[in-house]
């Protein structure tokens, strides 16, 4: 038998848990070219295209971002004969993501702020029969049963708060609210199995996967 348990913690601050966002600091500072200004004649921070300007989203986002990742796997073994062996493995995944970001006027005009939580769960099973034999020195079989299990299970909830009167409270309970939610759950069961033979260890094998997933 085996086991093994993974716990992380990832903080970030001001970048996105998703950095594909063309309104975030990443792509505001890789994408647009170089050569163009950064400010205008007036020392105010320009934008480009769809981009913000970088410099600007680091001074007035207020963004935090945690997420907590768990892992456990177990494996075990067991021969009932020489032949005949059994393995099952066990595996469970979660993983929580927070986020918290506000903007000030300075980015929009009645400041916008949003908070959101989402939780995934993934559980895997595997089993594995199988049976491989050796008749009179030169007859082989070898015979596979086994199944895997999978169910993903997420969740999250969201609310979003605008027309702020004062950008100091940054809550998004301090301001017109607007939330959802989600779930949804998905299983899967597949079965498979293969039995395979040669006689007289020559080319006359034959393999013939009765069960597949």
């Amino acid at each position: 038998m085996g086991t093994s348990y993974n716990l992380a913690r990832t903080g970030r601050a001001n970048v996105r848990n998703n950095d594909n966002d063309p309104g975030g600091i990443i792509n505001s500072a890789i994408f647009p070219r170089s050569f163009l200004p950064v400010f205008d004649e007036a020392g105010n921070y320009l934008n480009h295209a769809t981009f913000n300007n970088h410099l600007k989203l680091i001074e007035h986002l207020d963004n935090d971002y945690v997420t907590w990742k768990n892992t456990v796997n177990l494996y075990g073994e067991y021969a009932f004969l020489p032949e005949l062996k059994f393995r099952s493995s066990w595996s469970f995944d979660f993983t929580s993501n927070n986020s918290r970001s506000f903007s000030d006027f300075a980015l929009s005009n009645s400041g916008s702020a949003s908070a959101g939580s989402s939780l995934s769960r993934i559980y895997t099973a595997e089993q594995l029969l199988t049976y491989v034999k050796t008749f009179s020195g030169k007859h082989d079989v070898n015979v596979l049963l086994g199944n895997t299990v999978n169910i993903r299970q997420s969740q999250g909830v969201g609310a979003s708060g605008s027309e702020y009167i004062f950008d100091v409270l940054r809550e998004v309970s301090s301001a017109n609210t607007s939330g959802s939610s989600s779930r949804s759950e998905s299983r899967l069961v597949s079965p498979q199995g293969d039995l395979h033979g040669m006689r007289d260890r020559k080319n006359s094998s034959a393999t013939s996967p009765f069960l597949t997933p």
